[in-house]
């Protein structure tokens, strides 16, 4: 742990630091660019929890569902793997 005298002094300021930070996303969340909140304690569920809130918020109205397969291609990933694809 890096332990600092800045870190006693911004300890100090903190409720500043709540109240700036509510100030900011009051000014800044708006309809086209929204705040998403992540709870990061846990480093691994959050970097998925972020690429779940942007796939979600990106695909609104879009259809992410594959295409079909190509059944040319398909035939031929049978023939050159000789086994059944699904």
């Amino acid at each position: 742990w890096k332990l600092t005298p800045d870190d006693f002094r911004n300890r100090s300021h903190w409720k500043d630091y709540l109240v700036a930070t509510e100030d900011m996303f009051a000014e800044t969340d708006t309809p086209n660019a929204p705040w998403f909140p992540i709870a990061a304690n846990v480093k691994e569920q959050s970097r998925i929890d972020v690429l779940r809130t942007v796939i979600d918020w990106l695909s609104d109205g879009y259809d992410l569902s594959p295409p079909p397969v190509d059944p040319a291609l398909l035939k031929r990933a049978e023939k050159e793997l000789r086994a059944k694809v699904d």
